[in-house]
């Protein structure tokens, strides 16, 4: 069943008309979002098992890096919580653009994951929407992510959400 608009809280977090809680993350969300994370590795290794291919201490360097995010300025994450449980999140920072363009830096997605038993609830927008606010506030006038051209559904899906493709990104392993 989809989800109805989200309401603001006094508390800062957004909640969805079936439960769902859409706040930043925290340093003690980090096992879980690391749970999920992996999840979206398998996925993306699915598509193109050569260009997904891990350091063998890959979870703890995710590790530093998700702590970093976290505590970043220029980065935010946001969680999907329902009963407690991390069901999904967003992971933002502020890329920068080669200065030659009007616009310099960007709201970038660097991740979106929910857990597959809780898509097309709505929660992926609601996250996507959180991105975007916060994009906004750190005055961003543009916002963007990647995603695999084989992955149709998230395709689908961001074209609701009002992105455009715009670029191909080629690749060949050596």
């Amino acid at each position: 069943m989809p989800m109805d608009k989200s309401k603001k809280e006094k508390t800062g977090k957004t909640q969805g008309s079936n439960g769902i809680i859409i706040r930043k993350a925290v340093l003690g969300d980090m096992g879980q979002i690391i749970n999920n994370w992996k999840c979206l590795m398998d996925l993306n290794s699915k598509y193109n098992p050569v260009a997904n291919r891990r350091k063998a201490n890959y979870v703890e360097i995710y590790r530093r890096f998700l702590k970093k995010q976290i505590k970043g300025r220029k980065s935010a994450i946001f969680v999907a919580v329902n009963d407690g449980m991390i069901i999904g999140h967003l992971m933002m920072e502020i890329k920068r653009i080669p200065p030659v363009y009007e616009i310099d830096e960007e709201g970038f997605v660097d991740e979106l994951f929910v857990q597959k038993e809780f898509r097309r609830l709505g929660i992926g927008t609601l996250l996507l929407e959180q991105g975007e606010k916060w994009a906004r506030r750190k005055g961003m006038k543009q916002f963007s992510l990647h995603t695999n051209v084989k992955n149709a559904g998230a395709r689908r899906a961001y074209a609701k959400f009002g992105l455009v493709e715009f670029m191909l990104k080629l690749i060949k392993p050596l």
